[in-house]
């Protein structure tokens, strides 16, 4: 979102979930998770200083300049293109994570 004149900008990098939970806090988030890759992938986002979580179905970051930056910046592919994949990485297990629980709850 573009900064207003008295307001302070940030982004969202969403992905939807295909069946992954609803709702989910970093901490839960990082609980949910089934390999070591999936939790670098987490730390990965963390390290970058976004915000992320789960909310209505979406796996979101959230990132808000800290300090004077020049918001948002030039685009770098060499900055995002990571932050891009450890999405997916997350969301993708997220999403196998949700699948192997329903099985679960279904074999029951």
């Amino acid at each position: 979102m573009r900064r207003g004149r008295h307001s302070q900008g940030y982004l969202v990098i969403a992905m939807r979930l295909t069946g992954g939970p609803a709702s989910l806090d970093y901490t839960s988030l990082d609980t949910q998770l089934r390999g070591e890759e999936d939790r670098r992938a987490l730390a990965t986002l963390a390290n970058r200083d976004l915000l992320i979580d789960v909310e209505d179905g979406w796996l979101k970051a959230l990132w808000r300049p800290q300090g004077f930056v020049m918001f948002p910046g030039t685009f770098s592919s060499d900055r995002w293109r990571p932050v891009l994949d450890a999405m997916r990485r997350v969301s993708q297990s997220l999403d196998e994570a949700s699948v192997v629980n329903r099985g679960t709850v279904a074999d029951s």
